[in-house]
C-alpha cells in the first residue's frame, strides 16, 4: 500500500497542483502612434480576437493621419498666396513704410506725419494683418476677409468722391480678395457668420463713433478737393482720400461687432487698435496736416481702447467647429 502511494505521488496523483495563471494580454500599440514613430505596431498573439481587432483599427487610424496631411497640403497654396498679398500690402502699398515714418520722421515728412500714420495704419493693420490672418487660419478666416471687404468698399467710396488712382488700389484689393475666397479649403467656416445677441456697449460705441469719425472723414474728403492743402501723394493717390476712407471704415467695422459675435475678436480689436493709434499719432503730431484738436485725439484714443476691450470681453466663445 505504501509503495502504491509513493508511485502515485511520483506520477503526480494525490498532490495539489498550483492554479493555472493566465497572463493578461499586452495592450496593443495604437496604429496612429506607430505611423508617427515609424515602428511596426505591437500585436498580441494571445487568443481572444485581439490581433484581429488591432488590425481592424489600424487602417482607420492611418487614414486619419493621411487625411490630416492631405488637409495641410490642400491649404498650403492659399497660405502662400495670402502671405504674398500681406507682403505686397506692407511693401508695394507702402503700409509699413509710411507707418515707420511716424516713429522717426525726417524734416520732409514732419508736416504730414498724421497723413502717413493714417495710410500706414489702414494698409498695415486693416489690410496686411488681415491677409496674414488668412495665411495662418485659412479655415477660420471669415472676420479678416470681411474686414478687407469693408476696406475695399470705403476705398471705392473715397475714389468716387475724389477720383484719382485710388480706383486701381480698390480694384487690386478686390481681385486679391476674390482669388483668396476661390482658393479657400472646402471645409472652411461660412463666409458670413450667424448673428448673436446684441452687445449694447458696442452699440453705444458705434453711435459715438458715427459722430467722431464721420465728422473727421467728411473734413478729410473736403481737404482732398482743395489743391492748396498740404498733402502727400503715393501711387497717384491723395492721402486725404485714404484718411477719409479710414474714418468711414472704422465706423463700418464697429457696426459689424454689434450683432455678430464672430467679428468681435478680430474686427473689433483691429478697429480699436487702429483708432487708438491714430489718436495717439494726433497727440504726438498735433500740428501736422490731417490733425484735429487735442480734445478729438483724446476721444479717439479712449474710444479705441473701449472698443477693443468691449470686443474682447463679449467675443465669441464657441469652438471652431460650432461656427
Amino acid at each position: 500500500m505504501l509503495r502504491r502511494w509513493q508511485s502515485a505521488s511520483v506520477l503526480g496523483f494525490g498532490t495539489k497542483r498550483p492554479p493555472v495563471q493566465i497572463r493578461p494580454p499586452r495592450p496593443a500599440q495604437k496604429a496612429c502612434d506607430s505611423h508617427r514613430t515609424g515602428s511596426p505596431p505591437v500585436v498580441s498573439n494571445y487568443p481572444g480576437g485581439i490581433a484581429a481587432q488591432v488590425m481592424r483599427r489600424r487602417p482607420a487610424a492611418v487614414d486619419t493621419c493621411r487625411a490630416s496631411w492631405h488637409c495641410v497640403a490642400m491649404a498650403l497654396p492659399v497660405r502662400l498666396v495670402a502671405a504674398l498679398f500681406a507682403v505686397l500690402a506692407l511693401v508695394a502699398l507702402f503700409g509699413i513704410i509710411d507707418l515707420a515714418v511716424v516713429l522717426s520722421p525726417s524734416d520732409e515728412f514732419r508736416p504730414i506725419v498724421m497723413l502717413e500714420a493714417g495710410w500706414g495704419l489702414l494698409f498695415t493693420v486693416l489690410v496686411a494683418a488681415a491677409f496674414a490672418a488668412v495665411a495662418v487660419w485659412p479655415r477660420r478666416c471669415t472676420p479678416p476677409l470681411v474686414q478687407i471687404g469693408v476696406v475695399i468698399v470705403t476705398l471705392a467710396v473715397a475714389a468716387a468722391l475724389g477720383g484719382g488712382a485710388l480706383w486701381l488700389v480698390a480694384v487690386g484689393l478686390s481681385a486679391a480678395l476674390i482669388v483668396l475666397v476661390a482658393m479657400l479649403p472646402k471645409d472652411r467656416e461660412p463666409l458670413w457668420p450667424q448673428p448673436g445677441s446684441v452687445s449694447w456697449p458696442l452699440a453705444a460705441l458705434t453711435v459715438a463713433g458715427v459722430v467722431l469719425w464721420l465728422w473727421y472723414g467728411t473734413r478729410m474728403f473736403m481737404l482732398a478737393q482743395q489743391p492748396s492743402a498740404t498733402t502727400d501723394d503715393t501711387l497717384g493717390v491723395n492721402h486725404y482720400q485714404v484718411q477719409g476712407a479710414l474714418a468711414v471704415a472704422l465706423v463700418g467695422l464697429t457696426g459689424l461687432t454689434v450683432k455678430w459675435p464672430r467679428f468681435r475678436s478680430w474686427v473689433g480689436i483691429s478697429a480699436g487698435t487702429t483708432a487708438a493709434a491714430l489718436g495717439a499719432s494726433n497727440l504726438a503730431w498735433s500740428h501736422s496736416a490731417g490733425a484735429f484738436p487735442v480734445g478729438w485725439a483724446v476721444c479717439a484714443v479712449i474710444w479705441g481702447v473701449l472698443l477693443a476691450g468691449a470686443s474682447w470681453v463679449s467675443r465669441d466663445h464657441r469652438k471652431p467647429e460650432q461656427y
